[in-house]
């Protein structure tokens, strides 16, 4: 089994231990063979050793920030099975499509609804399936070590759409969710990145709204359809999150809470305009976040 070693072997401040080994909070990281072969050529035994299995580190809510120095030590000393388990919990983690998205949000959504802050009994045999977002700075920062560009699309959405004291009214919510200072961005070109794919983004959603015109038989005209759309895009021009709501997207009722006065009629075709859109949008996020020549 691939682990990860964290107890010093040798006495690495020694003056006569020569040899570099990648250290990761002052303590080697290197495979239980490397620790061997180590200790052999300085003269010394092997000493006791503190040995954390990288499944279960790969395995917690926030993987990503706590593997994100060990892995780019991995990088630096090429030390590819980290790499490669990193990689892969990556790309199990986050999704890399629409159907993918929404599963996650829906189990987001249940666990809020729980009161738990995890799986609890009412959820049943749906323990394994619960799935949350990892925290998406490092996942991005990860994905660039390992060589995963596949989910930049969704965890840069997400990280645009975290909670800030913009585009956020529940203190509540801003502070379990906005990320620690050390956790933004932190190369010029992702700020670039978010802040043309907000722009992308607003443009995009005024070419695509409908004109004002009458979609259902009512006379005179529903004017409470151009409405709901009018709201809507407040909504998203707020924290441009367009996919977040989500359940309008199945709800017709929800689009007559949104604007009073909105006809069924037009309420149930403004939600099969809304299922076209959330899938183009989707398909839209590399053209929004600048990736078309980096997942090619």
């Amino acid at each position: 089994m691939a682990v990860l070693v964290v107890s010093p072997v040798l006495h690495w401040g020694d003056k006569d231990c020569k040899e570099r080994i990648p250290e990761f909070g002052g303590d080697p990281m290197a495979s239980s063979a490397e620790i061997d072969a180590a200790s052999s050529r300085h003269g010394g035994g092997r000493r006791e050793v503190v040995i954390i299995s990288i499944s279960g580190l790969l395995n917690a809510r926030d993987f990503p920030s706590e593997l994100l120095e060990p892995t780019r030590l991995a990088k630096k000393y090429q030390i590819d099975w980290i790499l490669k388990d990193v990689a892969t919990q990556l790309q199990k983690s986050w999704p890399t499509t629409l159907l993918g998205w929404d599963a996650i949000i829906a189990d987001e959504e249940e666990e809020e609804s729980t009161g738990m802050g995890g799986w609890s009994a009412s959820l049943e045999d749906r323990a394994l399936d619960l799935r949350l977002f990892p925290e998406p700075v490092s996942s991005i920062h990860i994905a660039r070590l390992c060589n995963t560009p596949t989910i930049f699309p969704f965890a840069f959405y997400r990280l645009l759409t975290w909670p800030t004291p913009e585009n956020s009214d529940d203190e509540m919510d801003l502070a379990k969710n906005t990320p620690r200072k050390e956790l933004l961005p932190r190369h010029p070109e992702d700020w670039k990145r978010l802040s043309v794919a907000r722009e992308r983004i607003g443009t995009w959603f005024l070419q695509v709204s409908p004109t004002p015109s009458k979609p259902c038989s009512n006379q005179p005209p529903c004017q409470e359809n151009t409405n709901a759309w009018f709201s809507f895009g407040q909504k998203v021009g707020r924290n441009g999150d367009f996919l977040l709501f989500s359940k309008m997207a199945s709800d017709p009722d929800l689009w007559c809470s949104l604007v009073r006065g909105l006809c069924p009629a037009c309420a149930s075709i403004l939600q099969q305009r809304f299922n076209a859109l959330r899938r183009k949008f989707a398909d839209q996020l590399s053209y929004f976040f600048q990736l078309d020549e980096v997942m090619a």
